[in-house]
């Protein structure tokens, strides 16, 4: 109660400052129609003021709980306090398991994680490095733990002695020949070395040739990275996977995925080629195969067919595949960008109520880290609507059973 009247009062004195302020909230909720009800719906309000000393103070409401924090530095210190604010990069650390924001990018908008509490303190400077102490539930409650970032924030590394465990995140974006050659590498990781979860995608695309190289893997941890979500479009709890994807001439690829839970592994091949072929549209064969490896063992091939269209605003993709045991898939994709940073991108698959193996299910196009699982459900329709004040995540999936799961996640924001 004493930090919370403490909190208050100091936003009651930012009242009379000068600076920023943003307003912004959100509601999330997982139903299902065999249940009946919805589980656990979630909603959250906060208003934040951002003061022209680099310093932010922030109130909010997640699910009736009222929480406070702040966060201050100058040139050479770094402090903060509270449930929000950290001076590391990176999505997943110290993450309230319970929420996400969606507004990632500093350029259409961005909106700091909702954290577990946390106090951090140490030195800074953007131009140099960033270290020092800091104590947070679940990870360093009775004895400080230590971080580091590098200059711009590329880097960012935490450990906690108390319970031995550590924390990385890369986030780095270059152009090594401009027009020729681009790279871009994010990576977070968080555990120990029996107990760990996180994600890294690596990416090469070279614009005069129209090739790129995707290698990407994650560990799935519960309630990290949305898996709420996921779980409405999967059965599998906390999976692995790793996925590698070559792309030449827009609609020419090669991909495998490796996937594995604590009961199957599932490996797929994919290989597609636009036998007609113009600047945009695409049209040709595919081939692949697959294999679970569980209790019993079984391997089947494909064939496919797809149409495809591509610009730098608009992207569209539908593809039929038929397997040597009988199961077949139809997928499809729409992405559009408009005007004003706002974007719209559809997912779709449907599955034969009879198919005997789990689909390669591929997410969103417009995302820079490709969100790749495989899926059992009969039917999957996600909608994504996102610009700079308002990001909608919509979901439905059906199980073979006939039960369907309905995901919805909507936040916003408005500064003033």
């Amino acid at each position: 109660m004493k930090l919370k009247s403490f909190v208050g009062f100091l936003f009651s004195v930012s009242l009379l400052a000068e600076g920023e302020w943003k307003l912004g909230g959100g509601s999330e909720s997982l139903q299902s129609s065999y249940l009946y009800k919805t589980e656990k719906s979630k909603d959250y309000l906060f208003i934040e003021k951002k003061f022209e000393n680099s310093g932010k103070l922030t109130l909010e409401n997640r699910n009736r709980r009222f929480l406070g924090s702040g966060e201050w530095k100058n040139q050479y210190l770094y402090l903060s306090l509270g449930h929000r604010y950290k001076p590391l990069p990176g999505f997943s650390f110290l993450k309230d398991p319970d929420y996400y924001s969606a507004f990632q990018s500093p350029k259409t908008g961005f909106i700091d994680q909702p954290l577990l509490p946390s106090l951090f303190a140490g030195l800074h400077h953007s131009k140099w490095f960033g270290a020092g102490v800091f104590m947070a539930k679940n990870f360093a409650e009775k004895r400080a733990g230590f971080y580091f970032h590098s200059p711009e924030k590329e880097v960012g590394l935490a450990f906690s002695p108390e319970l031995n465990l550590g924390y990385h995140s890369i986030h780095s974006q270059k152009k090594i020949f401009p027009g020729k050659l681009h790279t871009s590498l994010s990576s977070e990781w968080m555990g120990d070395r029996k107990n760990y979860f996180g994600f890294s995608h690596i990416k090469l695309f070279s614009p005069s040739l129209s090739n790129e190289f995707l290698l990407s893997g994650y560990r799935e941890g519960t309630g990290y990275f949305l898996s709420r979500e996921n779980n409405a479009i999967r059965s599998q709890v906390d999976p692995s996977a790793l996925y590698l994807r070559f792309r030449t001439y827009h609609h020419n690829q090669l991909s495998g995925m490796v996937y594995k839970t604590p009961e199957s592994e599932e490996r797929f091949i994919r290989a597609r080629f636009a036998l007609f072929q113009t600047k945009n549209w695409g049209l040709g064969p595919g081939v692949g195969v697959q294999e679970l490896i569980s209790e019993t063992q079984e391997r089947t091939g494909n064939v496919q067919a797809f149409l495809g269209y591509l610009n730098p605003r608009q992207e569209f993709l539908t593809l039929i595949e038929f397997r040597e045991n009988s199961d077949r898939m139809i997928e499809g994709k729409y992405a559009q960008k408009f005007g004003g940073g706002w974007k719209l991108e559809v997912s779709s698959q449907w599955n034969h109520s009879e198919n005997r193996l789990n689909s390669f299910y591929e997410q969103w196009f417009l995302d820079k880290n490709i969100n790749v699982m495989s899926t059992d459900r009969v039917m999957i329709l996600k909608i994504k609507l996102s610009s700079p004040y308002l990001v909608l995540n919509w979901s439905a999936s059906r199980k073979k059973t006939g039960e369907d799961f309905f995901y919805m996640n909507l936040q916003f924001q408005y500064q003033f």
